[in-house]
Formats: C-alpha cells, sequence, structure tokens
C-alpha cells in the first residue's frame, strides 16, 4: 500500500482523505514547535484554516452551502488572530469562544460525513482507510477543542498541573486528549468536576471501540480484497 500516491488532475478527488491526513499529521506534529513565536502562531492558524478547507472539500456541498461553509472557516481563523494578538482585549475571550464553537461544529460534521462516506464505499482502497484513519485523528482534535471550550467556561475543571498560560494555548489540550483517547493515561492532568470526567469517560470508550471495530474492519475489508486480487 503506497502511503504517498502520484497526484494527478485524475485522482485529485479520489485522494481527498489522504491531503486532509497530510495536513493532520503536519498540525500535530508542528504545533508543539511553532507556539512559541508569534509567527509559529500564525502558521498554525493557517495550517488549521487549510484543514478546515479540506474537510469542506470532502462535503460535496452546493455552491450556496459551499461558500457559507469556507466563509465560517474563515470567521473562525480571523477571530482566532484577533484574540490571539489581542487587536480588541476586551473582545479576546468572547472571539476564542465563538471560535471554539465552529471548530467543534466542523470538526464534528467532518467526522459524521467522512464517517458515511467511508462506510458506504463499495470497495475499500488506500483512501479509504486513510480517511478512517483520519476520523480517528478528528476524534482527538474534536475532544481537545470540548475540553478546552470547558476550561474557558469554568477555570476549574483541570488539575493544577495546568497552568493558565498553557491553556491559552491548545496544545495541553490535545496532549490530553490523545492520551485519553488511546487509554494511556498518564495522571498529570485530571478532571475536577462530572462534565470533564464524563467527556474523559466517553472519549477513551470511543477511542476503543474505533480503534477495535471500525480501523479493524476496514484494514480486514482492503486486505481481503487484496487477496481476491491476487488469487484472481
Amino acid at each position: 500500500m503506497r502511503f504517498f500516491p502520484t497526484f494527478s488532475q485524475k485522482n485529485f478527488y479520489q485522494t481527498k482523505y489522504t491531503r486532509l491526513l497530510g495536513v493532520l499529521i503536519f498540525l500535530l506534529i508542528s504545533s508543539p514547535f511553532l507556539e512559541d513565536s508569534a509567527s509559529g502562531s500564525v502558521i498554525i492558524s493557517i495550517t488549521f484554516l487549510s484543514t478546515l478547507l479540506l474537510i469542506i472539500n470532502t462535503f460535496n456541498l452546493n455552491k450556496v452551502t459551499f461558500w457559507v461553509y469556507v466563509l465560517l472557516a474563515f470567521l473562525a481563523f480571523i477571530c482566532e488572530i484577533i484574540a490571539q494578538y489581542h487587536f480588541i482585549p476586551s473582545w479576546s475571550e468572547s472571539l476564542i469562544l465563538i471560535n471554539r464553537i465552529i471548530d467543534i461544529i466542523f470538526i464534528s460534521l467532518a467526522i459524521l460525513v467522512i464517517g458515511k462516506r467511508i462506510f458506504s464505499d463499495q470497495k475499500v482502497g488506500n483512501d479509504t482507510i486513510r480517511g478512517g484513519i483520519c476520523i480517528y485523528l478528528l476524534i482527538g482534535i474534536l475532544w481537545a477543542f470540548f475540553y478546552n471550550l470547558l476550561f474557558l467556561l469554568d477555570g476549574d475543571s483541570f488539575s493544577e498541573a495546568i497552568n493558565l498560560q498553557e491553556t491559552q494555548s491548545l496544545n495541553i489540550f490535545l496532549y490530553y486528549s490523545f492520551t485519553t483517547l488511546t487509554t494511556l493515561g498518564y495522571g498529570d492532568i485530571v478532571p475536577q468536576n462530572h462534565k470533564g470526567m464524563m467527556f474523559s469517560n466517553l472519549e477513551a470508550l470511543i477511542g476503543q471501540m474505533y480503534s477495535a471495530i471500525i480501523l479493524a474492519r476496514l484494514v480486514g475489508l482492503y486486505t481481503a480484497e487484496e487477496i481476491n486480487k491476487t488469487d484472481d
């Protein structure tokens, strides 16, 4: 199975999940190294905007709905930039909340749409499996936004191991989300109220069921198709 396919106009649409997966991996790996500088934060914001635009590209929307989603994506991007640079200090908290809510809506829709598409495919190919991996990564990112939103609404939602400066960045919540999703659970960050506990438990359950059932099913179908091709 080739991880990096040959891109051409013919297979541009057929490799949409591969491109989305590449951007997601870049976002997760690069964000800790870029967050400490102003220019790096902008790069992270632009990368996430690209992620939203790639997500929109998977929806197959009509023209009007497509541009509504694009405008929402740019609205989230503008809100984040204004909040990061404190252009309007009194609006910063509200703009971050708006940004998080829009991001949650986009990621939730992406998980539903991509999930429906890949499970309705007649044949499971390389890009289909990458779409399944995209869903897994998007689940981790979605829950990071949930945790961040919960913290913005209640600063006592998580243990004192998180200080205020770190939580203004999303990276600490991405770290907590993926350690919970994979049930790694270092224990350095602990939810302090029932809402945080509920979200953590739910994410851990989804992580276990998704990897054990959904991804395993996709890989199994792909392997069976490859074996059939070999037999033929």
